[in-house]
C-alpha cells in the first residue's frame, strides 16, 4: 500500500506541477506583454517628445524670423527717418538759397538805385552834369519825337535811300553862254552849272 500510495501521489502531483508551470508561463507572457506595451508607450512618448522638440525648434525659428523682420522694419523706419531728415534739409537749403538770391537781387537793385541817385546828383549839381543832362534830355526829346513821327521818319529814310543811287548815276550839266560887258564891249564866257534844275553855287 505504501508504494502504491506513493506512486499515486506522484501521479497526482505531476499535473499540478504542469498547471503551475502553465500559470507561471501565462504570468510571464502577461508580464512580457505588459513590458512590450510599456515599451510601445515609451516609444510613443519619445515620438511625442521628439515632435514637441521639433515644434519648439520650429517655434524658435519662427520667433527668430519674427525678430529679424521686426529689426528690418525698425531699420526701414530709421532709413525713412534719415530720408525725411535729408529731404527737410534739402528744402531748408533751397529756402536758404532763395533768401540769398532775393537778398542778392535786393542788393543789385539798391546798387542800381544808388547809381541812379549818383547820376542825378552829378547831373543836377555839377556844371558838366548840367551839360550832360541837357544832352540827355535833347536825345530823349529827339527819340520821343522820332517815335511819335515814326512813319515820317521811315519815309524820310526811304527817300534818302532812294536819292543816293540817283545822285551817283546823274551827271552835272553845263550851260555855256556869252555875256557882253557894257564897258569894254568884250564878251565874257560864263558857265552855269545845273544839277537837277538847281544852280551850283
Amino acid at each position: 500500500m505504501g508504494p502504491m500510495g506513493s506512486g499515486g501521489g506522484g501521479a497526482t502531483g505531476c499535473p499540478d506541477v504542469l498547471a503551475a508551470g502553465f500559470l507561471r508561463a501565462a504570468a510571464f507572457f502577461r508580464v512580457a506583454a505588459f513590458l512590450a506595451a510599456g515599451f510601445l508607450r515609451a516609444a510613443a512618448f519619445f515620438r511625442v517628445a521628439a515632435f514637441l522638440a521639433a515644434g519648439f525648434l520650429r517655434a524658435a525659428a519662427f520667433f527668430r524670423v519674427v525678430a529679424f523682420l521686426a529689426a528690418g522694419f525698425l531699420r526701414a523706419a530709421a532709413f525713412f527717418r534719415v530720408v525725411a531728415f535729408l529731404a527737410a534739409g534739402f528744402l531748408r537749403a533751397a529756402a536758404f538759397f532763395r533768401v540769398v538770391a532775393f537778398l542778392a537781387a535786393g542788393f543789385l537793385r539798391a546798387a542800381a538805385f544808388f547809381r541812379t541817385v549818383a547820376f542825378l546828383v552829378a547831373v543836377f549839381f555839377l556844371p558838366a552834369g548840367l551839360r550832360t543832362a541837357t544832352v540827355f534830355f535833347r536825345a530823349a526829346v529827339f527819340l520821343g519825337v522820332a517815335l511819335l513821327v515814326r512813319p515820317a521818319a521811315l519815309l524820310l529814310l526811304a527817300g534818302i535811300a532812294i536819292t543816293f543811287p540817283i545822285l551817283g548815276g546823274n551827271r552835272i550839266h553845263t550851260i555855256e553862254g556869252a555875256v557882253r560887258c557894257p564897258k569894254g564891249g568884250e564878251r565874257i564866257r560864263t558857265s552855269l552849272f545845273e544839277y537837277h534844275g538847281l544852280a551850283h553855287r
